[in-house]
């Protein structure tokens, strides 16, 4: 089939207003662009952390984004506002509906320190207790079990596929197999290898998951994968202004990622409309290019509001439209390679 005649095909199957229909959009307009494109809007391009953003209930304009901190801190995020999803397929669920999301569920963290925040934020909204004392910058981390089976790790990615981080992360899945795996490969230390570092994070799911899935007696129990995309790195990675650039590092690292978790992004010029295919099986991908943008006080981590915003996303990408816990084995098989 034509990429372009693919590309309607696939994007009338998501339905338009669906929460699918907005997140593929949302993310592959990041990733194939660098800039944000929003449903409502058509043929228009925002800076990222400029779209789905409000002021006071105006829309943020270019000028307050470039302002920067801290008048960044005080918008709110609001894509059923702005017209880019409905109000039923992604409302605003509260953390009683994100406690009862995750409950029962085992759920492993694989990234850098920003997903570490996230790991941060949910293990405080699952009310789970961690083993240890673990310090920011430790490698894996985890918390006890609570009584309903509930359990959350975390493991901090550097090159993904070396041998010792094959083995931190085996340790930390022994004893717990994980119903859900959120993976985020964007690896600082690989910014000189980028066409290495997506398949150094499949790599690294590979030979924790896929062997533990080869094992498993019930072979209908797999593990949900669902990749995050990557923030726009620091200054002194890349320059902002290049982003948009077909060379820039940050379009090299989004190729990188979607090359080898098998992630395509299919656009129609007629709607200007993007759709996400996997041929992995692997789910999302959750956007955080566009949702992010500036909105990091150190310039590196998501400030709350954005953190809020995506593991918003990343639930609806578990559990229902409402928050409501679904089968923990109900999952899309994830095809992987050993």
């Amino acid at each position: 089939m034509h990429l372009h005649a693919q590309s309607a095909f696939v994007a009338a199957a998501v339905g338009a207003g669906s929460f699918r229909h907005f997140s593929d959009h949302l993310y592959c307009s990041g990733s194939q662009e660098r800039s944000c494109a929003v449903l409502s809007r058509p043929n228009e391009r925002l800076q990222p952390g400029q779209c789905l953003w409000y002021s006071k209930g105006s829309a943020v304009t270019t000028k307050q984004v470039e302002a920067g901190a801290p008048g960044l801190m005080t918008h709110t995020w609001d894509p059923v506002k702005a017209g880019a999803v409905y109000s039923d397929a992604f409302p605003n669920v509260d953390v009683e509906k994100m406690r009862e999301c995750v409950r029962g569920k085992r759920i492993h963290f694989a990234g850098d320190s920003t997903l570490r925040d996230t790991y941060e934020h949910l293990t405080r909204v699952a009310r789970l207790k961690e083993i240890g004392r673990p310090g920011r910058m430790t490698r894996t981390r985890q918390t006890e079990v609570d009584t309903a089976g509930t359990w959350m790790s975390f493991q901090f990615l550097a090159k993904a596929n070396t041998s010792q981080e094959i083995g931190w992360g085996r340790t930390l899945l022994s004893g717990q197999s994980a119903h859900v795996v959120f993976i985020q490969c964007m690896m600082y230390d690989l910014l000189e290898e980028i066409a290495q570092m997506g398949e150094a994070c499949m790599q690294y799911l590979d030979a924790l998951i896929g062997a533990h899935q080869k094992s498993e007696l019930d072979r209908s129990a797999r593990a949900q994968v669902i990749l995050l995309g990557p923030t726009f790195p620091p200054n002194w990675v890349e320059a902002y202004g290049n982003r948009t650039q077909p060379d820039s590092r940050m379009s090299r690292i989004f190729e990188s990622i979607n090359r080898a978790a098998g992630i395509s992004c299919l656009y129609n010029r007629k709607t200007d409309e993007y759709t996400v295919v996997s041929r992995h099986g692997i789910k999302g991908p959750v956007d955080r290019y566009n949702t992010v943008g500036h909105r990091k006080p150190d310039r590196i981590h998501p400030a709350p509001a954005a953190q809020q915003a995506i593991v918003r996303m990343m639930l609806r990408h578990i559990c229902g439209p409402h928050g409501a816990a679904t089968q923990v084995h109900d999952a899309v098989s994830v095809r992987l390679r050993v």
